[in-house]
């Protein structure tokens, strides 16, 4: 499951969704939802969840329907809210700065290369 994230940018004139795995980011989900109802009408608000699935649909069919960046972008890794005020993180969440706020899994290692990598030693 993911959990929508909207952002109403005025200046650009758009709307986009940041969809958040839910999995692993519970404690971090419940922190901006709190941050967002504490900054009240600052263009950010939580929306609905939705699986894998229903948002590759929602990015195939909107493909066009905003020109700054896209409509529905699912993010990956685990959700890192800064440690800021919360009046800072929530100003840190524009066009999209959520995005940078997505800690990356480390990538796997292939069995190959890890058995390269234990014959070259």
């Amino acid at each position: 499951m993911f959990q929508e994230l909207i952002e109403e940018n005025d200046w650009e004139g758009e709307t986009w969704s940041f969809w958040i795995p839910v999995k692993g980011n519970e404690d971090e989900i419940e922190r901006l939802t709190t941050l967002l109802k504490d900054f009240d009408d600052n263009g950010y608000h939580m929306g609905d969840t939705a699986t894998a699935s229903e948002i590759n649909v929602l990015i195939k069919h909107s493909k066009d329907e905003c020109s700054y960046m896209d409509r529905h972008n699912k993010l990956e890794g685990r959700l890192r809210l800064p440690d800021k005020p919360g009046a800072e993180i929530v100003e840190s969440l524009y066009k999209g700065g959520v995005c940078d706020m997505m800690k990356k899994p480390a990538k796997k290692r292939s069995p190959k290369a890890k058995q390269k990598r234990k014959g070259s030693r």
